[in-house]
């Protein structure tokens, strides 16, 4: 019989875990009384437990997972109605939505922490307020840059860590255009001379947050740009 539960189990929540996108029910068997022999679990599905034991716990906060478990009991015997389709498929789709929320708070408390660290360092230089900060790297000698127009620059991506995350190259400038870039990279890139290197800082407000949703919303955005030049206006690109 306990064989029998393990299989039946086994089947009926790895099908939770393919819609929630790795988060599985089938974790509540490592924990269940019912079904756990711990001294006979091969190591294969101890490997399993484990990892959907750590799936799992990115959701325990939005339920009782000894009340899970008595469910899956229940469903098991029959003495519970399953949902229709279309409200089972909605409170899955919330709770994707709930973890989904709770990333982007991280991030965005991630983003404004450094933001306040960085604020306090004598070399930077606050543009707005909390939100956009530069740190002048290098200065140029050129004529300033015109905005909202195209520029060759070299650049480099960052995350919070000091990461490398993009980078354009060194052997010839990439030509930008401004009018394309997030709007705290036109406002930080502000008053740039030709020849200046600096790092610009910006808080997700004034990134691409607003386009991006979950893990991938209010990263803060780090740039390093060196700028080589603007072409002719007859040159620049639509």
């Amino acid at each position: 019989m306990i064989k029998t539960q393990k299989t039946t189990y086994k089947i009926m929540l790895y099908s939770v875990a393919s819609f929630l996108g790795g988060v599985s029910l089938a974790t509540l068997i490592y924990w269940s009384p019912q079904v756990h022999t711990p001294n006979k679990a091969t190591l294969e599905e101890s490997v399993l437990a484990e990892m959907l034991y750590d799936n799992f716990q990115r959701y325990t906060d939005n339920c009782d997972i000894e009340k899970v478990t008595a469910m899956i009991s229940q469903i098991e015997t029959g003495h519970y109605t399953k949902l229709e389709k279309q409200k089972y498929d909605e409170v899955l789709l919330q709770l994707v939505a709930k973890k989904a929320n709770r990333k982007a708070l991280a991030n965005l408390k991630k983003s404004e922490d450094y933001l306040d660290r960085l604020a306090k360092s004598e070399t930077i230089l606050p543009v707005v307020d909390k939100k956009i900060y530069i740190e002048i790297l290098g200065e140029g000698s050129g004529d300033p840059i015109v905005p909202e127009t195209n520029i060759f620059l070299h650049l480099k991506q960052y995350d919070e860590s000091g990461k490398l995350i993009k980078d354009t190259g060194e052997s010839e400038p990439s030509c930008i255009p401004l009018s394309k870039m997030a709007k705290g990279f036109k406002i930080g890139i502000e008053g740039a001379r030709i020849g200046e290197r600096r790092k610009i800082y910006i808080h997700p407000d004034y990134g691409f947050s607003k386009t991006k949703s979950g893990s991938s919303a209010n990263h803060l955005l780090i740039y390093e740009v060196s700028i080589a030049g603007q072409p002719p206006k007859s040159a620049m690109p639509e």
